[in-house]
């Protein structure tokens, strides 16, 4: 397996309930191997779902979060956790 490229992202998250909105910044690191290509997402240095998944508001109990990637983010559109 071998390190392809790295970016860091920030992404912008409002939660469906209380409307709190917030930013985060994740590290994408892809990958290349015999299977093909894939990403490692990193959250404050350690590994983490991709910021689509499992997103939960830090102000309330929600779980209803709309992830809005800032200019240049596009969500990975493989299969989930890669």
């Amino acid at each position: 397996m071998r390190e392809t490229d790295s970016s860091v992202e920030t992404w912008s998250f409002q939660c469906q309930n209380c409307h709190t909105v917030w930013q985060d910044t994740y590290e994408a690191r892809h990958h290349a191997d015999f299977g093909g290509e894939f990403i490692v997402w990193r959250h404050r240095g350690a590994i983490s779902m991709p910021p689509w998944l499992h997103a939960g508001c830090s102000a309330c109990p929600g779980a209803s979060v709309k992830v809005i990637p800032l200019a240049g983010n596009v969500p990975y559109q493989g299969r989930a956790g890669m």
